[in-house]
């Protein structure tokens, strides 16, 4: 740099007068020119706005005061004054080409290249490379200094350094490590330890966890360098996990294996392929342990997946008179009396006057069909039915709402929203009949299922259920061809 302007001032040959005029005249047509380049770069939101900012606002102003000292005013470039004002352009150049290059190479790169996934470790150590080269030749060409006696005298120092950072130097010889082994990067999810968190920086020191979404566990990176960590998000981000839970010893495992798995698929977050497995786990004290296995799309989503799975576990288990039992030495055999007596319970005359319009109770031979056993207990967001598949019998809705739609996965459309005292599964009149509709729970839904016996007993025994039957099919098949 001191060369070129030396060069630059000999071959223009002009007096101090001419100098002036020359910066008076071109230092404003320069930033002038630089402030247009700049409101187009904004405009255009272009990263390299920020090194032509620092080319306007800090290297020309330098430049002018350096050319004006040297000459207009005159002085010796030897003096020091000189000398620190040549060091000052060399630090605006040097920040201005770090800059560019952080533009050039790492602004605006894609997610998945390699400018993304190079991390802040390496970014700074490349940073520090060329402040180093360009304070090299500062030293040399500015200050005249022997750069040989500054290696000797650093090497000289280095043990005595290195005895005071070796504690820092060990987690920036580390970190290194990491950068380039690369076990994790910035978004993945790693366990140290007992702490299980999401890499939010990885920078010379340490790397920052992120806990619980609202704390911050700083882990030097010489603590990973020397102990084993597990990285969640690797060699996919899909997580496998399990839940066990146990079920009474009465009931056969076949039986609960598919009704466990037939709930798993229906949770959202369970990845189908490849789907969940169910499987005795072993005989607890009280009841045979079931394992689910199965597969999320990331580690973070496993706790609001669970949470679904074993809330939805409850409900099945209800619909499906399993019994999870107490881990407790209970009487089995009493337990069951209760849960007989309770499933012959006849439905009180407060629930069935919610069906009063079918003529419910002045029908003979329904049974169990109106006892608590034929109750049937719905999470938030579960499949009741299934376009296409078997009815049973219709549907009575004691509780909660109901949602009708049709249409294939990803492109369903609602019919109608049915709440208390209404019913649905009204095809369960016809020979071999399926659902034409989808029924989902919204929110928690108690349904009494008449079965297709009962169903035809009430038809038989009270005609005027078929003509409201029939006026609910009319109305819900125009309501399923409306566009």
């Amino acid at each position: 740099m001191k060369d070129f302007l030396a060069w630059f001032s000999d071959a223009i040959e002009e007096t101090p007068l001419t100098w002036a005029i020359g910066l008076v005249v071109a230092i404003p047509v320069v930033l002038l020119l630089l402030t247009e380049i700049i409101v187009r770069l904004r405009r255009a939101k272009h990263p390299l706005e920020a090194t032509v900012r620092i080319v306007r606002e800090q290297m020309v102003p330098l430049l002018g005061g350096y050319f004006l000292l040297a000459n207009v005013v005159g002085l010796d470039p030897n003096t020091n004054l000189m000398r620190v004002a040549l060091t000052l352009v060399w630090i605006i150049v040097i920040h201005a080409a770090l800059s560019l290059l952080n533009v050039v190479v790492f602004a605006g790169a894609e997610s998945g290249t390699w400018q993304a996934k190079v991390p802040t470790l390496a970014r700074d150590m490349a940073r520090l490379a060329l402040v180093t080269v360009g304070a090299g030749i500062v030293l040399s060409r500015v200050w005249g200094t022997d750069l040989g006696a500054i290696v000797t005298a650093l090497g000289v120092g280095s043990l005595v350094i290195g005895l005071a950072l070796q504690e820092p130097l060990g987690n920036l010889f580390s970190g290194i490590l990491l950068t380039v082994e690369r076990p994790l990067e910035v978004g993945d999810w790693v366990q140290v330890n007992d702490t299980k968190g999401k890499v939010i920086e990885i920078n010379w020191r340490a790397v920052h966890l992120l806990v619980g979404g609202t704390q911050v566990v700083v882990v030097p990176n010489s603590v990973l360098a020397k102990a084993s960590f597990a990285n969640l998000s690797r060699p996919t981000r899909a997580y496998n996990t399990s839940v066990v839970i146990g079920f009474d010893y009465g009931l056969p495992p076949n039986r609960v294996r598919a009704v466990l798995l037939d709930v798993a698929r229906g949770v959202p977050g369970v990845k189908l392929e490849p789907g969940p497995s169910v499987e005795v786990d072993s005989y607890g004290p009280s009841s045979i342990l079931y394992r689910i296995c199965f597969e999320a799309a990331d580690y973070p989503a496993v706790g609001v997946v669970k949470e679904h799975l074993l809330t939805r576990i409850w409900y099945a288990a209800q619909r499906h008179g399993m019994t999870i039992p107490l881990p407790t030495q209970t009487q089995v055999q009493v337990q069951h009396t209760e849960v007989e007596a309770r499933e012959r319970e006849v439905l009180p005359d407060e629930t069935l006057k919610l069906f009063a319009h079918l003529g419910l109770t002045r029908v003979e031979g329904l049974g169990s069909s109106l006892s608590r056993g034929a109750i049937r207990r719905y999470a938030s967001g579960e499949r009741i039915v299934g376009r296409g598949e078997p009815l049973p019998g219709l549907y009575l809705i004691l509780s909660g709402k109901v949602t009708l739609s049709v249409g294939e996965a990803g492109q369903t459309r609602e019919v109608t929203k049915l709440g208390s005292g209404e019913f649905f599964g009204e095809r369960a009149l016809l020979t071999a009949s399926t659902s034409d509709v989808c029924a989902l729970a919204d929110g928690d839904v108690e349904i009494l299922l008449l079965e297709a016996e009962a169903l035809r007993r009430l038809v038989e025994q009270s005609p005027r259920v078929v003509r409201e039957i029939g006026q609910v099919m009319d109305a819900r098949r125009r309501a399923m061809h409306v566009a």
